[in-house]
């Protein structure tokens, strides 16, 4: 099986299959990159952070978010709807969470009336952090790390969620678009992921080896965290998907 020498950014990538993969990637590095700078002129779009910080006593949580937002004068179509995407799950997920603490707090409280003496506002809470990775042009690529937790928990729960966003097609770029149709995109990446995993998580059991391939297996669910970065595709994998939630996120280079 012959391998293929993919370059993103200065980085040679190594791949097996030398159909399985579009030129995607590669064109993009051709474009100039003018879509926005990381940069503090108030005259250059640019992406700065944003963060919400709330806290309601009466109803037990709090809620703290970090966001990437950009700004900055005469914002392209394309700047704006990134950041619409980025309000759009941000607001989805407070709403989720301030709904399910205030129905969690109403029924705690009829069921022990005695039990408002020991709440406050970090019974319950919410709180968002993001990750931008260094990308081709023209991609902004975002991880988010969303940590909830309810009261009675025996402790946060933690998931992540990303968005790979083209600033040139204004539009979310999907894992499979990266690949040639029907090119079993998925079983490739998931036998190299499996491996991955099993050496840096030392499994040495048959229960934890299984945990992974079980978490690893090739499903659109199990690759759903992914980003794309000037050395390869980056995969994350939540705490319990593919090991104890001690061991915590764990991430495959590919």
């Amino acid at each position: 099986m012959s391998k293929t020498m993919l370059f993103i950014g200065k980085v040679a990538y190594s791949m097996y299959d030398t159909k399985t993969i579009k030129f995607m990637l590669f064109t993009l590095l051709l474009i100039p990159f003018a879509a926005f700078a990381i940069n503090e002129n108030q005259n250059t779009p640019h992406l700065v952070n944003r963060y919400i910080n709330v806290s309601v006593p009466k109803q037990y949580y709090s809620v703290q978010i970090h966001y990437p937002k950009i700004q900055g004068g005469n914002l392209s179509s394309s700047n704006k709807q990134f950041n619409q995407l980025i309000y759009r799950f941000i607001n989805k997920t407070k709403s989720k969470f301030i709904n399910d603490a205030v129905d969690g707090m109403t029924s705690l409280k009829a069921e022990l009336p005695l039990a408002s003496s020991s709440l406050n506002t970090n019974s319950n809470y919410l709180f968002i952090q993001y990750k931008i990775y260094d990308s081709p042009n023209k991609i902004i690529s975002v991880r988010f790390t969303v940590s909830t937790y309810f009261y009675g928990a025996a402790h946060q729960n933690t998931y992540t969620f990303s968005m790979n966003y083209n600033t040139s097609t204004k539009k979310l770029i999907s894992l499979a678009s990266l690949f040639i149709p029907n090119s079993d995109y998925l079983g490739k990446i998931s036998i190299f992921c499996k491996k991955q995993l099993i050496s840096q998580l030392k499994a040495d059991d048959q229960a934890s080896i299984k945990w992974i391939k079980e978490g690893a297996a090739a499903t659109k669910v199990n690759y759903s965290t992914w980003n794309i970065t000037n050395k390869g595709i980056l995969f994350s994998f939540d705490p319990y998907q593919v090991a104890p939630y001690v061991d915590g996120i764990q991430e495959v280079l590919y």
